[in-house]
This record gives structure tokens, sequence and C-alpha cells, in this order.
């Protein structure tokens, strides 16, 4: 019973590591804050707050920049600056859990690296996920809400149609065409 729930423990870990994975840095920058905040004599509340949002700008300056910063190079350093945290802390996470039900210090090790490896992935698949999701919101933002005032080629892209069938819009047919309907 015991190896059954060592095993889920570490699941459980695991999966709120790989989705927490992408908030390392800005935990980091808030927990800096805090402290910070803390040593001029702020107290907890009012440190705690300094904390919050230091990570909050964080994360946002991140994905903004992220999201409208199309150079390869300058993505992927801050892809990079967001992956690397993320897959040391996976490493000491998954390690310390390891440590618990795997005897071996090789087996050990050899989880760890792979943890802390998926780990930082993770962070910068969720990095990358949060660029798409803030540039799909602002290019629908771009789009005429009413395809009828659009133009022809935006009401083309704004109606949606099977695959093979024409862009012109089916109208029903006048209703001195219509069958009859038996009663």
């Amino acid at each position: 019973m015991g190896v059954i729930l060592g095993v889920i423990g570490i699941v459980v870990a695991l999966v709120l590591l790989f989705k927490l994975a992408i908030f390392a840095v800005p935990f980091f920058v808030g927990m800096q804050a805090f402290l910070s905040t803390m040593d001029t004599g702020a107290g907890p509340i009012g440190a705690a707050l300094v904390g919050l949002v230091a990570a909050g700008v964080t994360l946002g300056i991140a994905q903004v920049l992220f999201s409208t910063i199309c150079v390869v190079w300058v993505r992927g350093a801050l892809a990079l600056a967001f992956g690397v945290p993320a897959a040391v802390a996976g490493f000491h996470v998954v390690i310390g859990i390891a440590s618990l039900a795997v005897p071996s210090e090789a087996w050990r090790m050899a989880f760890a690296v792979i943890g802390g490896l998926v780990a930082g992935a993770s962070a910068v698949m969720q990095l990358f996920a949060l660029g798409a999701a803030s540039r799909r919101q602002e290019g629908a933002g771009s789009r005429p809400s009413n395809p009828q005032s659009a133009g022809p080629v935006e009401r083309d892209q704004t109606t949606p149609r099977l695959a093979g069938t024409s862009p012109v819009a089916l109208l029903p047919p006048p209703a001195d065409e219509r069958p009859k309907r038996l009663s």
C-alpha cells in the first residue's frame, strides 16, 4: 500500500510541477521582491502584495515580449530564461521525491535529470502557448464582427464553410419555388 501511495504522490507532484513550471521565474522574482520588502520593514502583508505584483508583472512582461518579438534568437533567449530555472526546479523536486521511493542513487539521478529536462521543456512549451494565445486574441480583435459589413475578402475569411464548397452563400429558395407539404 505504501508503494502505491508513493507512486501516486510522485505522479501528482510531477503533474503539478509540469503545469506550474512556467511560473518558476515569476515565483523567484516575487520571492526576491518579498524578501527585499521585508528587509525594509514593510511587514508581511505589504511584502506579500509587493511580491505578488512583481511576479504578475514579470509573467505579463514575458508574455507580451514573447508574443510581440519575432526575432528568433531573442525568443530563444527568453525561452531559455524561463526553461532553465524550471529545469533546475524540476531536477530538485524529482530528486527529492525519488529519494523517498528509489533506493539506488544512480536511478535517482537518472529520474531527476529526466524530470528536470521535462520540466524545462514544459515551461518552454507553455511560454510558446501563452504567446500563441495572445496572438490569436490580437488577431481576433482585428477582424470585423459583422460579416455583412465586411468587404468581399474579409467576409470570405470570417464565413465558416465546408472544404470544397464555394464561397457563395446559399440562400433558401423563394417561397413560390419551395416544395409544397402534404397535409
